[in-house]
C-alpha cells in the first residue's frame, strides 16, 4: 500500500472551488500534543478531507477520521484501545463574528494569518476532541477486572481509616462556648 501524504497548507477556498478531495494516512507519533494523551505513539490516522461549497456558498471542509488509539484506562491504569471514526463539517472563519453566523451543522475553523490550514493541526485537534474525560474498558470488559498491586490497601491503610472516622469532633469545644 502506497502512503499518501497530505498537503502541509491548504487554501480552503480555492479547493473548495476546485471541489477537491486529500486523503492521507498520518502517523500517530507525529502528532505531538495527541501523544502527550496516549500510551503508545504507534500506528497510523487516515484522513479525507473533501472541500466542497454549500447551498449558501460558504465555504465546507468534511473531515473524515479513521485510527484507534491506546490511552490509559482510568479505571484499571491499563492499555484500553479507543476506535474513532469520525465525519465532521467544518468551515473556515476569519474571526469571532464570522464563527458566530454559522449554521449549526458546520464547526469553525480559524484560518492562519496567510488564509491557509494546517491539515495536521485539524485532525490533531479532532482527534483530541474525540477521547473521551475520563476513557477506561467497558463496563464489564475481563481487562478491567484486577486492581494493580500499588493501588490496593493494606491493614494499615485500613488501622489508619478505621481511626480517623473514631476521633473527636473538632467543634465540640464550640458547644461549651454557646452557654
Amino acid at each position: 500500500m502506497k502512503e499518501e501524504r497530505l498537503p502541509v497548507s491548504i487554501d480552503p477556498v480555492r479547493f473548495a472551488k476546485a471541489q477537491r478531495l486529500c486523503s492521507g494516512v498520518i502517523n500517530l507519533r507525529d502528532l505531538k500534543r495527541l501523544c502527550e494523551s496516549m500510551t503508545s505513539d504507534q500506528g497510523v490516522a487516515k484522513a479525507d478531507l473533501r472541500f466542497f461549497s454549500d447551498e449558501e456558498c460558504k465555504t465546507v471542509i468534511e473531515l473524515k477520521l479513521k485510527t484507534e488509539l491506546s490511552l490509559s484506562c482510568q479505571r484499571c491504569l491499563g492499555t484500553v484501545k479507543l476506535l474513532i471514526n469520525t465525519c465532521h463539517y467544518l468551515s473556515p472563519v476569519k474571526g469571532l463574528e464570522e464563527a458566530e453566523l454559522l449554521p449549526s451543522y458546520l464547526e469553525p475553523v480559524w484560518l492562519e494569518e496567510d488564509n491557509l490550514i494546517n491539515p495536521l493541526v485539524l485532525i490533531e485537534d479532532d482527534l483530541l476532541l474525540s477521547i473521551p474525560l475520563v476513557p477506561m474498558h467497558e463496563e464489564f470488559d475481563s481487562e478491567c477486572v484486577t486492581i494493580p498491586k500499588e493501588l490496593e490497601l493494606d491493614d494499615l491503610d485500613l488501622k489508619i481509616g478505621a481511626g480517623a472516622c473514631q476521633s473527636e469532633n473538632p467543634f465540640a469545644v464550640l458547644v461549651n462556648l454557646k452557654k
